[in-house]
């Protein structure tokens, strides 16, 4: 059996029929599928990247570009009479290697793929199963027919990650679905799935089994000359009439001055693309996507925006998986305030059965119209249908007394409370809950204190939630030290946590030690930061546009959740403009302490890498996603800068430590804080 990527297209068998194929593992490439058979070429591509590394999904994705390229130019020259290209879900990760600064254009193996498939002068038939999340949309956009399998979504998470799609997905959907859909979808983060896409024409069939078997009887019909390529709606019919596209466009450009600049220069580039299809002709609007793809890929904000990406993708890779499927079917949350409010409103959106129990009936009222205040705000907005309304609002009950939530599966305590009280309240919880119950509180808490008033009704943990209640995406997952006679309770119990947190939408980080509460921790960090630049000599008038640069809405009160101005430290700033070199003087004192904080985390053994310090900053403590938070920052300004910013403050405080040895052990071995984890330290002891 001759190998498709050395020989692409094999010596013809006896007979006039060739046949070849290329299995995952030949030649160390997994994912690409390759048969030729009766004139009919077959790429199958198997795009998923879970479990993968950074530099194991990047090298896999080189390869799949690199053998799919060849195999498609040898096509042109051999007896190839149709093709079939097959994405069997694709993930964008296989795409981010072409997001570093080396990657050109013109050299960019993707673009090349796509260009190739439309122009390859074979009929090119795509078939499309599972997620396809990324650029891999361009190659089906590039197919002359595309069949889509019932359940399949497209996603573009490009945006998400600041980049632009790539291969000529823009102009080919402008083209299709018009400037308002196009541009909806790219920058929605929603994914489009098989009957939407039909309706819409980004596909011409929807086939209930495997769409494969029908795309390769159509591609051997055409091949044999008995058959050609079904009828499709005209390709280019959303440019006929200009003026709603202009519009689009124009309104797309009318939103920019109240956007982040980040995100003010992605959107001002979509709109330019899709306008360039508009009017240009296909070949220089394909140039211009290029072009405009290669400048926003240098954008500091799509390195931030990947490493965030990578960092969400790393730390769920190593949180506990369940031994079974965890059986939250019943919850009940006590305490009267806005965080119980919450936490009801998300457990019943997801599917379970709250109690929402408080011994106050104002409070309880209150927090009942809070839930139904945020429920018609989803139906206005079209996130939430009035069925499934009242379906949410039938699994919520309340209660004055704990003796409702009997039988809970979880017991979650956001009161706003002391330990010794929580403690009280979790006690009377456990005794109506179904032993074995998870007892959890919702905020930092001294979890050995609780324990003591379990009454063996179960482990209490922490599920610590950034506040003011609903502001952040953080679920920090604090559980006690594992009993030595049951090793496994407390990895299981870590694992039901994290999957409650991907109920929730949150992402998940394991605080391994502490109360937890570490994105309040980050904001106090930064209000002391504020206040030592201030002694220090700092500009006052840069400290307002600083905040902003970084998109950070500190707060000054965690229960009250109000903004920076109010700190006493911000409140007599006034606010002219500043200069770029006064604010840039504040920005790196501010990323200085916050690193320093996440470093000494991470020594300390709480938190267990710079991916986990910067999700925390970002998803918790409020940094804007586009900076990739403190410790990318750290990395991108040089560590040892910083460094010496933190001895000017430990001098000028006469008394907090200096800068932690982690800056000394990274900088002697010029490594950047994105290779900081507790197997770093434990391999290599940390000494100044």
């Amino acid at each position: 059996m001759a190998n498709p990527l050395s020989h692409p297209l094999p010596i013809a068998a006896p007979g006039g029929e060739a046949s070849s194929a290329c299995g995952p593992g030949m030649d160390g490439l997994r994912g690409l599928q390759v048969e030729l058979a009766g004139g009919v070429l077959h790429l199958n591509l198997q795009g998923d990247a879970r479990g993968l590394s950074r530099r194991a999904a990047i090298a896999r994705g080189q390869a799949l570009r690199s053998g799919l390229l060849g195999v498609i130019d040898a096509a042109t020259q051999g007896e190839v009479r149709a093709i079939v290209l097959s994405l069997d879900g694709w993930d964008w990760a296989l795409d981010e290697d072409r997001t570093a600064p080396e990657t050109t254009a013109e050299a960019d193996a993707w673009v090349a793929i796509c260009r190739r498939l439309a122009d390859v002068g074979r009929p090119v038939i795509a078939t499309v199963s599972g997620t396809v999340a990324g650029d891999a949309i361009a190659g089906l956009l590039a197919a002359q027919y595309v069949i889509a399998q019932a359940d399949a979504r497209l996603s573009l998470p490009q945006a998400g990650l600041g980049r632009l799609p790539a291969g000529g997905i823009l102009g080919r959907l402008a083209g299709r679905i018009g400037a308002a859909r196009t541009l909806d979808l790219a920058l929605a983060r929603r994914g489009l799935g098989a009957r939407r896409a039909l309706a819409l024409g980004v596909v011409d069939s929807v086939s209930v089994p495997d769409p494969v078997p029908a795309a390769l009887t159509m591609a051997r019909l055409i091949a044999s000359g008995r058959q050609g390529l079904p009828p499709r709606s005209p390709a280019n019919r959303a440019l006929a009439d200009s003026e709603p596209y202009l519009d689009a466009i124009a309104a797309a450009r009318g939103q920019l001055a109240r956007m982040r600049p980040a995100r003010a220069r992605l959107v001002a580039r979509l709109a330019d693309v899709v306008e360039a299809r508009l009017l240009l002709n296909e070949g220089s609007a394909a140039l211009f996507e290029s072009e405009a793809w290669a400048l926003q890929r240098s954008d500091p904000a799509a390195a931030a925006l990947g490493h965030l990406a990578w960092a969400a993708r790393q730390v769920a890779a190593g949180l506990p998986r369940p031994q079974r499927r965890p059986r939250l079917r019943a919850v009940t949350v006590l305490g009267g305030t806005p965080l119980a409010a919450d936490l009801a409103h998300g457990l019943i959106t997801a599917g379970m059965a709250v109690t929402l129990v408080s011994p106050e009936g104002p409070a309880l009222a209150e927090m009942l119209r809070q839930i139904a205040v945020a429920q018609d705000a989803a139906v206005r907005s079209g996130r939430l249908s009035v069925d499934r309304r009242e379906q949410d609002w039938s699994r919520l009950q309340a209660g004055l007394a704990p003796s409702r939530g009997a039988g809970a599966d979880l017991v979650i305590e956001a009161g706003d409370l002391t330990d010794s009280e929580a403690a009280v309240s979790l006690a009377h919880a456990g005794s109506v809950a179904r032993r074995g119950a998870l007892l959890v509180t919702a905020r930092p808490r001294s979890l050995p204190v609780l324990g003591s008033h379990a009454g063996g009704k179960g482990t209490v943990c922490g599920f610590v939630l950034p506040e003011p209640a609903g502001g952040g995406h953080l679920a920090e997952i604090v559980v006690p030290a594992p009993d030595p006679t049951a090793p496994t309770q407390g990895t299981e119990t870590q694992a039901v946590l994290a999957n409650l947190a991907h109920r929730l939408g949150r992402v998940a980080i394991l605080v391994r030690s502490g109360p937890g509460g570490l994105a309040a921790m980050f904001c106090d960090e930064g209000r002391a930061a504020i206040r030592a630049g201030l002694a220090a000599g700092l500009p006052k008038a840069a400290l307002t546009d600083c905040l902003a640069e970084l998109g950070w809405a500190l707060p000054a009160d965690p229960v009250a959740g109000s903004m920076a101005m109010a700190d006493p430290a911000v409140a007599a700033i006034a606010a002219p403009r500043p200069d770029s070199l006064a604010r840039a003087e504040w920005r790196d004192w501010l990323v200085a302490a916050l690193a320093d904080l996440g470093a000494r985390l991470i020594e300390g053994g709480i938190l267990s890498s710079a991916a986990e310090v910067d999700l925390v900053a970002t998803e918790g403590a409020g940094l804007a996603r586009d900076t990739g938070g403190p410790m990318h920052m750290a990395d991108r300004l040089g560590l040892v800068r910083l460094r010496a910013l933190l001895r000017v403050r430990a001098e000028a405080e006469d008394g907090p430590a200096a800068p932690c040895a982690l800056w000394d052990h990274h900088i002697r071995n010029a490594r950047p804080f994105a290779g900081s984890d507790l197997q770093v330290l434990v391999a290599r002891p940390v000494t100044a």
